[in-house]
């Protein structure tokens, strides 16, 4: 077939010249170390490079064919890519730390790091990528810390104003606490709170939550008591008076455990259920003294024979009237102890009651003898009532 007059013979592709080939590589070769060192920044800031490492691996292939300018141009597209994603990645890491420390300053922790954010954008603006990310990476791991001490202090915080609540007055009449609380906040509301300052502060909130463990419990078995005497102005049984005496129970059972955290709730809830019951009955006569009672026989063993034991060797003086009557308080309590099963918490605790109120006994000491017996008694009617 003859070519037509006019067709012009079809042009070969132009030959790149040795000189334009090796500028082309040398190019290549500067944008792939470039794209290398921007992918670094990249993982430093968690950003995702999987499909950047597989078109740089795409461009090496090409490249080898031969076909430079093609390398060149995929090389060039992943560079803008990374520097976008580069870019987006540190200002979402600025806006992190910008939000932590606003956080902490809502909770009262003085942790002013402005000038140090302004600092790394204007470096990363400047094109100082390396010296911003190392800024940002130091600032995080400054904020990391003090937040993890922050948190620790928190704690304390917290457990000391939960005892506090506890009490009528603030620090039960310590005015160590109060002092170190005052202490404490200073250090916190410092314009730049290191994790030095928050080590101290955390050492002295330790000191006053000790100082209330050591005040408390003579404070709150004070109150308990009152309230077990105001509890036992109602002799008409109600939901409130039964949720009352078993938070009493509950709370006593708690202090005794050394439980001051759970004791504090459970006295919070006690004082809610007072004040609901209003004011106190008047009060009835006193019953005449009750003739005393043969002590209950004695099986010869097991823990509550030695309490017998000790209750019998503590006998009555002539005319003694209280005496007995807390004798025969403390055999009744014996016996309803031993009906309990021998190797529940509640028959333990009970029996050391007991032994305690014999102590007493022996020392003479009546109102705390009786204050005891009938704390036991308390706590026996509300976990093991007796039988009608």
């Amino acid at each position: 077939m003859d070519r037509a007059p006019n067709a012009e013979p079809a042009r070969p592709p132009p030959r790149l010249s040795p000189n334009t080939r090796d500028a082309q590589t040398e190019l290549s070769h500067r944008v792939a170390v470039e794209l290398r060192e921007n992918l670094g920044l990249l993982r430093q800031l968690g950003g995702d490079q999987h499909d950047i490492t597989s078109e740089m691996s795409q461009a090496a292939l090409i490249q080898a064919d031969g076909r430079v300018g093609e390398s060149l141009s995929l090389l060039r597209d992943a560079q803008s890519r990374v520097v976008l994603r580069t870019s987006e990645m540190f200002e979402r890491r600025l806006k992190e730390l910008r939000a932590r420390q606003e956080a902490l300053g809502k909770e009262g922790v003085g942790a002013d790091y402005s000038s140090e954010l302004k600092a790394i954008h204007d470096d990363f603006e400047a094109g100082r990528r390396g010296d911003a990310l190392d800024r940002l990476v130091r600032t995080d791991q400054l904020l990391s810390r003090v937040e993890g001490d922050w948190r620790g202090l928190r704690s304390l915080l917290q457990q000391i104003e939960a005892l506090r609540s506890a009490s009528d007055v603030p620090g039960s009449g310590n005015p160590d606490v109060d002092a170190d609380l005052v202490e404490v906040r200073k250090l916190l509301q410092q314009p730049k709170v290191t994790a030095e300052s928050l080590d101290s502060a955390s050492q002295i909130a330790a000191r006053a939550l000790m100082l209330l463990h050591e005040a408390l419990p003579a404070a709150l078995e004070e109150e308990l008591e009152r309230h077990r005497a105001t509890l036992s102005t109602f002799p008409q049984e109600t939901d409130l008076t039964r949720e009352g005496k078993n938070l009493h129970a509950e709370a006593s059972r708690h202090l005794r455990r050394g439980r001051l955290a759970d004791a504090s709730q459970r006295l919070r809830e006690l004082r809610r259920v007072i004040r609901a019951l209003g004011p106190a009955p008047t009060p009835l006569s006193a019953e005449p003294p009750q003739a005393p009672i043969a002590p209950p026989a004695s099986t010869g063993s097991g823990p509550f024979s030695a309490i017998e034991a000790g209750n019998a060797s503590v006998e009555p003086s002539p005319g003694e009237d209280p005496l007995g009557r807390l004798l025969q308080k403390a055999r009744g309590l014996a016996a309803r102890v031993r009906t309990l099963p021998p190797d529940s918490e509640v028959a333990f605790e009970a029996a050391s009651e007991i032994r305690r109120a014999t102590e007493l006994l022996r020392a003479r000491k009546l109102e705390e003898a009786d204050q005891t017996l009938t704390r036991l008694m308390h706590t026996l009617d509300v976990e093991h009532p007796a039988e009608a």
